[in-house]
């Protein structure tokens, strides 16, 4: 395992080694906190993390993620259920976060990237972002294998870059 910094895994279609994503900066998390109404980030509702608990990482992960909130004064709990219930969770939009992992040899990467489009049969993941449904129509169009691999790394930078996803290992 290593960690990423990227949505789009090494040796798939699109994965830039120069990218270098969000950086773990808790000065600026708390300035964004405040700019967004919460001045003290324990007002903040309790941020709930479902997960299944059979990724490999999940109580590392788990564990990091409840130390990062803990120190910006963020309430958070993780919830392990099973994975029968977490199908019903992730669609009736109960859920703040979710933690999933994924393993593929299928090196393209539009069948990770299809996931964000807004009309994406995704049962976790729930985007309407008429941005990243344009983008992710272009990469479906593009034929030119150079201009795809740029679209993909604009569609990674986006996508991380806004938070719809967190790359953690």
């Amino acid at each position: 395992w290593a960690r990423s910094h990227s949505f789009i895994p090494r040796g798939r279609t699109g994965f830039d080694q120069r990218y270098k994503g969000l950086a773990y900066d808790p000065r600026a998390a708390r300035e964004l906190l405040r700019q967004a109404g919460y001045p003290d980030p324990r007002s903040l509702p309790t941020i709930h993390l479902f997960h299944t608990g059979i990724f490999p990482l999940a109580s590392l992960v788990v564990d990091g993620m409840k130390r990062y909130y803990q120190a910006l004064g963020i309430p958070f709990e993780a919830k392990t259920v099973p994975y029968e219930q977490l199908k019903d969770i992730l669609p009736s939009a109960r859920w703040q976060m979710g933690l999933a992992g994924f393993d593929t040899l299928y090196p393209d990467s539009f069948f990770l990237i299809r996931a964000f489009h807004s009309k994406s049969q995704s049962e976790w993941l729930r985007r309407n972002d008429s941005g990243i449904d344009e983008m992710i129509e272009r990469v479906e169009r593009e034929a030119d294998p150079s201009k795809r691999v740029r679209l993909f790394q604009d569609l990674n930078t986006f996508i991380v870059g806004h938070a719809h996803l967190i790359p953690i290992v």
